[in-house]
């Protein structure tokens, strides 16, 4: 290897220049030291414009350990735009092959790593309180009612913002089938005068603004103009507890009276990692069992990734000892005695994925511990301290409250049975897509290379060729040419050979004239 002095990057054998930094590494090979140099500053400037637009195209990955792979696309995306650009310069059109690589880059780059999390439940079932707890902080709309009802979206953000998202004609055309027909939606909707904004807002782009109390009822508020044209809310959250790939995903629910929101819902559930049923514990009506078995019916046969949590456990009279007899009938209800019915769980997935939770004891206790909490939600975490420790300073027990809400174990729980494999299946699957993408690159590069190889040993035959011809005629020229000279010093000799008999004869020829006169 070439060890380069300017940046340690090792370089092959036979390098000229530096991959990593375009530094001169061998110049021996040139004699034009100018036309090194020149060549240096080419490539540094090469090397450069792809950091930068590497730099400029970069993505951050939920998931740490894919990070270097997102980064090694975005420097190969940079590389291949560079490249077609100058291609196009050369040859004066667009390279097909090279703008396919660009394109999956582009799609590797923008692939959903995300775990989603489908929070559904029956109506004051304390879903949204249960998501303000997990989230540690009020976020999740309480008081969501038929005219309000909108699905929102929590997920880790580099700020705190809030995106809203409009429908668009043929949706919103879709929507009102259904809503027109629940009273109550329209009288609200005819009370508001909500028709003469509806041509401003349906088909706006969507508004992203700074995260706050204010922003949410601006756009969700049933005083807001807007709320009934808001299809979905996105919450970014830079203090996001949960790994930054997980996403909340807070649904209208499937008792929605618009049917088309319990569609959006259906369709969540089919395609969420897991789903999160919420169910008051005091009783299992029939309402609730429809819900339930509508989440089963949606889950694609993948009834463990559903988690039915009894909510409000709280409110039972000796909330221990009534819960574990409500969990007995709750799973007789919802498994299968041959536990093969893939639309309710068998007993063993009954026993674990139904959870008790109380959602506003651990909320309490957030506000609390920010000093935000009022008199009465101390009054409150005081009866709740007495009911479950006996005694009502609940500041002595604010582990134990912490423990008997369970809300921390809901996600633990999650992460232990689906979220770690989801992850690891993301992880191998993002891996073989990288080395997939690499290997068709570089073999397109190692063929154009080798192209360009033949092509110039083809041009070298060639000119060996003509140079062995030129060779041969120099060589025939120099045969000739000495067999002239040699001819004609033949020639002169006999020249003077014949001269000099021809004089020898005449003085013969006078001598026997002379006898004869």
């Amino acid at each position: 290897m070439a060890k380069c002095v300017q940046c340690g990057f090792d370089n092959p054998k036979k390098a000229i220049f530096c991959v990593g930094c375009g530094s001169v590494v061998d110049s021996s090979q040139f004699s034009d030291k100018e036309l090194v140099q020149e060549s240096e500053t080419k490539i540094k400037g090469f090397l450069e414009s792809i950091q930068d637009k590497a730099k400029k195209g970069a993505v951050e990955t939920k998931i740490p350990q894919l990070q270097h792979l997102f980064d090694n696309i975005a420097q190969t995306k940079a590389f291949l735009q560079i490249f077609a650009e100058y291609d196009k310069q050369t040859n004066k059109q667009e390279n097909v092959r090279i703008d396919e690589f660009i394109s999956q880059c582009d799609s590797f780059l923008s692939r959903d790593d995300s775990f989603q999390i489908a929070f559904s439940g029956t109506i004051n079932a304390g879903k949204s309180t249960l998501i303000n707890a997990m989230l540690k902080d009020e976020y999740a709309s309480t008081s969501v009612t038929p005219e309000t009802a909108v699905l929102t979206k929590f997920r880790y953000g580099q700020k705190d913002e809030v995106t809203i998202s409009f429908y668009n004609q043929n949706e919103w055309n879709e929507f009102w089938s259904s809503a027109s027909k629940v009273g109550v939606f329209q009288e609200e909707y005819d009370r508001s005068s909500a028709e003469s904004h509806k041509s401003k807002w349906i088909g706006h782009s969507p508004i992203t603004e700074e995260l706050s109390p204010d922003t949410l009822r601006r756009y969700t508020s049933a005083k807001s103009e807007s709320h009934y044209f808001a299809k979905e809310v996105c919450i970014t959250l830079k203090d996001f507890p949960f790994k930054k790939n997980i996403v909340f995903v807070d649904t209208p629910g499937l008792d929605d009276p618009v049917d088309y929101r319990s569609k959006v819902t259906r369709d969540y559930i089919n395609r969420a990692n897991a789903v999160i049923l919420c169910v008051e514990a005091s009783a299992l009506t029939g309402n609730e069992m429809q819900t339930i078995q509508r989440i089963f019916d949606n889950t694609r046969g993948r009834p463990e990734k559903v988690y039915i949590l009894g909510t409000k456990y709280e409110n039972l009279n000796s909330p221990v000892e009534d819960w574990k007899k409500q969990k007995e009938e709750w799973a007789k209800y919802l498994t299968s005695s041959r536990g093969t019915d893939i639309t309710r769980f068998t007993q063993a997935q009954a026993k674990s994925n139904i959870i008790e939770t109380s959602g506003y004891i651990s909320f309490l206790l957030d506000l609390y511990e920010k000093d935000k909490i009022n008199d009465e939600s101390k009054n409150q975490l005081q009866q709740y301290s007495l009911k479950f420790f006996r005694d009502t300073d609940f500041t002595k027990h604010i582990k134990g409250l912490r423990e008997v809400s369970n809300v921390d174990k809901v996600f633990m729980r999650i992460q232990d049975d689906i979220l770690d494999k989801a992850e690891r299946e993301v992880i191998e699957d993002a891996k073989a897509n990288y080395k997939f993408l690499h290997s068709q690159i570089e073999t397109y590069f190692k063929d154009s290379i080798q192209g360009l190889q033949e092509s110039f040993d083809a041009s070298q035959e060639g000119i060996e060729t003509i140079n062995a011809k030129i060779a041969k005629e120099e060589k025939n020229l120099a045969v000739i040419e000495n067999e002239t000279a040699e001819l004609e010093d033949m020639m002169k000799k006999f020249e003077n050979q014949a001269n000099e008999f021809v004089n020898n004869l005449s003085e013969e020829i006078d001598k026997i004239i002379k006898k004869l006169a």
